[in-house]
């Protein structure tokens, strides 16, 4: 069957400073522990895995360096930087503090629709979900079905597609664990993708938990 692997990406800088909003944000590049934790992803798939037939990347930087550490230079100059797999876009949220942004106010509408809220000039998790669908529909019409492909995203984008795949809540998608470098597989077997495993990062068992479980809203 057609098998996908979605990476999301390695610990960001953006990670260090929570307090700030940063979902959509491209720019913010790898720490030093991501870079670490990009080493030992390689080293695990080249294990497992093997040669991948076609790899993806959102647009982001720390997607794009994640991607450098774990892929050889013949997959990875051919690698297609789409924005399908972007992170959650947070429009004129980006940059501003957590604590004078999620008023009371914003809360109550966030909670009462979580899966349709949007930040100003944003979107919506249903409208990251729509894209990430249009992502796999892509990979179908682009890849025969026993190809391996390797993609490189984001954790919330990646809990919005597997509230469709796995037909959960939306607080049941966000609550899944997807820290940084987890593997999440699915594959295609038609109609239907199947979702193999979600969030497996066992190659970070030796990096200090503090670091390792990080979990930070948008990133």
């Amino acid at each position: 069957m057609l098998s996908l692997l979605l990476i999301r990406h390695a610990q960001s800088r953006a990670q260090l400073s929570p307090q700030i909003i940063s979902g959509g944000d491209n720019t913010p590049p790898l720490t030093d522990l991501g870079h670490y934790q990009s080493q030992l992803l390689e080293e695990r798939l080249k294990k497992e895995e093997g040669l991948f037939d076609a790899a993806y990347s959102s647009q982001a930087l720390r997607t794009w360096q994640t991607a450098q550490h774990v892929l050889p230079a013949a997959i990875l100059e051919n690698i297609k930087i789409t924005p399908l797999l972007g992170e959650i876009f947070q429009g004129a949220w980006i940059g501003e503090k957590r604590v004078d942004t999620y008023t009371s106010e914003i809360l109550a509408q966030i909670n009462a629709d979580l899966w349709h809220f949007k930040a100003p000039g944003g979107e919506s998790p249903c409208e990251v979900e729509g894209r990430m669908l249009r992502f796999l529909e892509e990979v179908v019409k682009n890849h025969r079905p026993s190809d391996r492909i390797i993609a490189f995203t984001h954790a919330y984008a990646t809990k919005c597609l597997l509230k469709n795949l796995l037909h959960i809540s939306p607080k049941e998608a966000y609550e899944l664990d997807i820290t940084n470098t987890a593997i999440t597989e699915i594959v295609y077997g038609p109609p239907l993708w199947k979702v193999i495993r979600i969030g497996d990062c066992s190659h970070l068992k030796n990096v200090p938990m503090k670091e390792n479980i990080e979990r930070v809203y948008c990133t």
